[in-house]
This record gives C-alpha cells, structure tokens and sequence, in this order.
C-alpha cells in the first residue's frame, strides 16, 4: 500500500475512533427530545440505505468478472443474502411498525440486528481465511435463500428459545451487550489482519474491508451503550454500520467489477504497444518480412500480421496481401511453385517447420530469392497458425554463387599446376629410363662389333629391364588418371642399389 493511502488509512482511523469515543462520553439522551417522535421515520431511513448497500454487494458479487475472486463472491452471495434478509426484518419488526410475520417489538428487532451483524462478520471471516467451498452462483443463491429462511422461521415461531435482549425500563441486559462486546472484538481482529494482507499484497481492497470491519466493531462498541433507541449511541452505530457496509461495497466493487475493466484496459494497452515494438522490428528489418497466416479448417486463408518492410522488399504492399492472401503467393515462380506447396503441405500434416527457398518475381519486374521459415501451431478451433520470417537472400546467393565461381577457377588452376608438375616428374622419369636404353643400346653395339657376346647378353639385359621400368612408370600413370588407390610392395634394396649403379655407369659413359 502506498505511503499516502497509509496516511489516509490511519487518519480515518484516528477520527473513528474519536468520535466512538464521544459517542460513549456524550449523554444517553442528548438528542432524544428531538430524536424519539422521529425515530421510526429515521430509523427506516437509516436501514433502507443499509439494505440498499447489502443488495449491492450481493448484485456486485453475483455479476463478478473476475475468476480469481469467484470464491469469495459466492460467500459474500451467501452471507449478504443473510443481511439483506435479516435487515429487512429489523425494519419490519421494529417498534411501532405493523404486525408483520410476528408481532413487532424489541425482542423480534434486536434478534434480526444481532443475526444480521453476525452474519456480516462470519462473511468477512470466511473470506479472509478462504474456507468457503466452490459452489456455483445459483447454488450459493440457493444456500442463502435456504438459510435466511431459517432463521425467519426462528425469529417468528421460536423467538421465546432467544436469550432476552432488552428490558424496559432497564435497558440492554448483559446478554445483548456482551454479544456487541464479541462483535466488536472479532471485527477489530479482522480489521488488523486485513490491514497486514494490505500492507504485504499492496493491496487497496484489503484495506477498504478492514476499514468496514473497523467500522463495524466500533459500531458494536456503541451499541453497548444505550438505554433508549432514541439515544444518540444507538444512530451512531447506524452510522457506523452504513459507513461499514459502504467501504464493503466499494470493496467488492473494486474487485469484482473494476479490476477486471482496468485489467483487460491494460491488456489492450500491452497489446498495442507490442503491436507498435512488432511493427517497428518489422519496418527496420532490412532483407526480412515478420507474418503471420491462419489456415482454417475449411481452408480459407487469412493474414494478421505482415509487416510494412515487404513493399521494400517484393513490391506490394501489406494492406494488399490481407485483402487477398494469396498475392504473395501467386510471385512465386512457377518452377518454384511446387516445392512451396510441397513443403506448406508437410509442414500443415506434420505440424513441422516450414522451411523453403523460393524465387519470387516482383511487380517491378525484378526477382528476388525469398527464405521462409514459419513455425505452424493448432488453435483450440483447429485453425493452424504460421508465426514466420520471410528473408530476402537473393545478395547471399549472388555472393555464394561468386564464391563456388571463384572456387571452381582456384581448384583449375591448382590442378592445372598439379598436371605441371606431374608431367615435369614424368619427363624426368622417363629421361632417365631412355639414357639407360640409348646407353645400353651403345654398348650392345660395340659389343657385337667386338664379337663380345657376354657383354651383348648383359647390355640387351639392361635394355630389357629399362623397358620394364618405362612399362611400370606408365600403369603408374594410368593408375593416378582413374585415381585407382596406389599398390605398394616389398622390394629387395640390394638389387634396387645394383640397377641405381649400372644406370649411373651407363650415364657416365654416354
């Protein structure tokens, strides 16, 4: 509770309790002289606004908009009903008025008055503590109706049963005023709990019902005081009572009938400042479109939410697009059309994302490559939500399509320098395998001319063993150009090392 409504609580207090105090100081028959020709005229008015405020209540309670109180606006239902009964009764049994259900009198208005205030605080009670059953508002009618009957039955057939009230020429008996004294000690409790849920919930409902129980005790306070019902104690307590069973209604008002309205003003207002945040993301989204499509179950198709950046973007603007729903769709490409249904078809079966990348061609005659990607939900009606984003990526695929360009030149121009190299490596390789054939080939020459055929034998040998080396470089070849995995074998070194010498015997000499 704020620090101002503190002060005003405690100043209310402060002057309740004053006059309670002047009431209990001043003299018993201060106004009588004027009060007792008129006390039935007053005191009717007096009840009628009672009963007026009780009816309130229990209207309040019935109409209530607000699902959190709803238990409480079936005990207030229950027990104002009580009230509202019970103050009637006390009107019509007062002293002087017309013989009613029961002849009227003291003994039948005090009964009411004493049921009727206990009522209130059982009412009060049961809502601070939150005991009270869950029933419907016609089976809390019911139950109050039920009771109420009850206790008119009592008051009219068994009143005798009653304690005595009041005693003329005496006035109030012990019994009638230790019953206040309960009252007014069971309402001053009530008021300092209250007030503690007010203080620790901030709560001004609260603090409007623990004043109306204040006021209630200190009413019970006055009425232990009084010999005449003309006493000026006896109209204070009414006015204590009226004043009590106002702040109750204000009360139950405020809870029942005006939080619901400021609560659903201030959803709409959350609303529209979201709506403004969303339309304001949606325009500053430079390459994106926020929507959101509904599907009903009949198939009709209907935008909420499309944000403005899509006239920057495909060309048409959002006001078109709720009107007709599927323009957006029909500046897909048609070889693209397909794959767009394809996918809205999975997503609305499955319940999966969408998720697609279309070409769309805009107004202007410019085409765009959008990606979309919506995530579908199913209302409780079997309407199928999209909340989505539509991105502009036709820059990113440019850009890509570049990069795979430049790519593709890069790994030419690799492999081209790879095949350089290859084919320096093969002439080197086949260099040397030729000097051996043309060295060996030199020497099988002189060594006929000679009539050397050992030596012949030997060179023809090398030739041979040249060739074979020519023949193994080339499958080598072969073998890389099909990328056939390598076959690596185990060759004795010794012989390796013996050809490495001829050959360079061989080189040596041409």
């Amino acid at each position: 509770m704020a620090i101002n409504d503190r002060r005003k609580y405690l100043l209310v207090c402060a002057l309740a309790g004053l006059f309670t105090l002047y009431l209990l100081n001043a003299e018993q028959n201060f106004i009588s002289a004027w009060a007792h020709p008129r006390m039935m005229a007053v005191h009717i008015l007096l009840e009628l606004f009672a009963i007026t405020v009780a009816s309130m209540v229990v209207t309040s309670s019935w109409h209530t908009f607000n699902n959190d109180t709803g238990r409480h606006s079936q005990i207030f239902i229950v027990g104002f009903i009580v009230v509202v009964v019970c103050d009637v009764f006390h009107v019509l049994s007062y002293p002087g008025m017309q013989d009613f259900l029961s002849p009227s009198g003291l003994s039948s208005t005090l009964f009411y008055w004493l049921i009727g205030r206990s009522a209130e605080v059982i009412t009060v009670t049961l809502v601070t503590i939150s005991i009270f059953p869950r029933m419907s508002r016609w089976l809390s009618l019911g139950f109050g109706i039920s009771l109420s009957a009850a206790i008119v039955v009592f008051g009219t057939l068994f009143l005798d049963r009653f304690p005595q009230t009041y005693i003329a020429g005496v006035g109030l008996t012990q019994f009638k005023i230790g019953y206040e004294l309960i009252l007014f000690a069971l309402n001053m409790m009530l008021a300092v709990v209250l007030q503690v849920q007010a203080q620790r919930q901030g709560s001004r409902v609260l603090s409007l019902m623990s004043l109306s129980s204040l006021f209630m005790g200190l009413g019970s306070l006055a009425f232990t005081s009084y010999q005449a019902i003309s006493d000026i104690q006896n109209l204070g307590g009414h006015a204590f009572k009226i004043a009590a069973y106002a702040l109750l209604f204000r009360a139950i008002f405020i809870s029942n009938m005006t939080a619901p309205f400021e609560a659903l003003k201030a959803s709409e207002r959350e609303n529209r400042e979201f709506r403004e945040v969303m339309k304001t993301l949606g325009a500053n989204l430079h390459n994106s479109v926020i929507f959101q499509v509904l599907r009903q179950p009949g198939g009709r198709i209907r935008f909420t939410q499309v944000s403005e950046s899509i006239e920057r973007i495909n060309g048409i603007k959002a006001e078109d697009l709720y009107r007709d729903p599927t323009l957006w769709k029909r500046l897909i490409v048609q070889q693209d059309r397909g794959l767009y249904r394809a996918t809205e078809r999975r997503s609305l079966e499955a319940m999966m994302k969408f998720d697609a990348t279309v070409r769309m061609a805009c107004p202007d005659g410019r085409e765009r490559r959008m990606h979309f990607v919506a995530a579908p939900r199913r209302l409780a009606d079997c309407t199928v939500v999209w909340d989505g984003l539509a991105t502009d990526v036709t820059e990113k695929h440019q850009i890509d399509e570049r990069r795979r360009k430049a790519e593709a030149e890069l790994n030419q121009a690799q492999k081209m320098e790879s095949i350089g190299t290859l084919a320096s490596g093969i002439a080197h390789d086949f260099n040397n395998v030729l000097a051996a054939i043309i060295g060996n080939t030199q020497m099988v020459i002189e060594d006929v001319r000679n009539q050397d055929s050992a030596g012949a034998l030997q060179g023809l040998s090398h030739i041979q063993k040249s060739a074979a080396r020519a023949k193994a470089l080339v499958n080598q070849i072969l073998s890389f150009s099909r990328k056939e995995a390598p076959v690596r074998t185990m060759q004795p070194i010794r012989r390796i090392i013996e050809e490495s010498l001829s050959l360079e015997g061989v080189q040596n000499f041409v």
